[in-house]
Order: structure tokens, then C-alpha cells, then sequence
């Protein structure tokens, strides 16, 4: 029984996660971002409307298996998943960690915030907020278009896929 307590602490202490708060922000980007056009922008509305990029950092035993976690490259991530996307508003910055000692480790910088989105780049239009979208990449791999869907669409091309 005792011999079974130790190996839980153990396994349990060895397993580690924790994230924490970095910082709150008002407007971050690592875009050119025009600021005497800022009120022409357009701001997503809505809690569901606010966007994560996260960049990760691998280590094995002791060795990293990628590059450092960086917060340009998750802000760039962030914003490269919203088309015309030039800016985060209102949002945090978090980093975890996970390490599993001497085997495995996990490093993330995490944003959040609310998309500013300059029209001009991609001759947005606005989506009605259904709760379902329809995004079509072109050879490219680009957003080609965006379109809001009914929840029947969504389940007819789920079950087609």
C-alpha cells in the first residue's frame, strides 16, 4: 500500500503542467498597422469571436526539438487565421509548461485577443453570426472565401466527408 502511494506521488509530482499569465494588452500586432485608419477598421464583436495562436517548443531529454516559443510567432498565427486580420485587441498572453522530468517537455506562448480587421485587404464582407462557416482554400493555400452556413448545411457536409 505504501510502496503504491509513492509511486502516485511520484507520477503525479513528475507530471506537471502550469500556465501562467504573462500579460493583458490593449492592441498588439507584428503587422505594419496604419494607426491614423484604426476607427475605419472593423472590430469582431462577441466573446465567440476572439482568437488563439499558439507557438509550441518540443524538448526531448534535455534537448530542444524545435525553436524557442516566441510571441511574434504566435501573434502571427493568431492573425494569419482571420482574413485581413492586422491587429489583437483587448486580449492576454499566456505561457505553459509541461515537463515529464528527463523525457518530455512542453513549452507554448498562447495569445488571445479580439481581431481588428482592415476591409481594404481582402474586400471583407461581414458573416452573419450563425454558428457555422464555410471556409474554401484555392491552389495557393489561401482563404479563397468565407460564408456562413445553417446548421443542416454543416451536418450534410459532415456526414459527406
Amino acid at each position: 500500500m505504501r510502496k503504491n502511494l509513492i509511486v502516485a506521488t511520484l507520477v503525479s509530482t513528475a507530471l506537471v503542467s502550469c500556465k501562467t499569465r504573462i500579460m493583458d494588452y490593449t492592441i498588439i500586432s507584428t503587422k505594419n498597422l496604419d494607426m491614423s485608419r484604426i476607427g475605419e477598421m472593423k472590430r469582431s464583436t462577441g466573446e465567440e469571436n476572439r482568437i488563439v495562436g499558439v507557438d509550441r517548443a518540443h524538448i526531448v531529454l534535455i534537448f530542444p526539438v524545435t525553436k524557442k516559443a516566441s510571441m511574434e510567432e504566435a501573434v502571427d498565427k493568431a492573425l494569419e487565421s482571420i482574413p485581413g486580420a492586422v491587429a489583437l485587441v483587448d486580449g492576454v498572453v499566456y505561457r505553459r509548461d509541461f515537463r515529464f522530468p528527463f523525457v518530455y517537455g512542453l513549452h507554448a506562448i498562447i495569445v488571445e485577443g479580439t481581431p481588428v480587421i482592415d476591409e481594404s485587404l481582402i474586400g471583407y464582407q461581414p458573416i452573419e453570426s450563425t454558428g457555422y462557416s464555410m471556409v474554401q482554400i484555392n491552389e495557393e493555400d489561401s482563404i479563397f472565401q468565407t460564408k456562413s452556413i445553417t446548421a443542416k448545411d454543416y451536418q450534410e457536409l459532415f456526414e459527406k466527408n
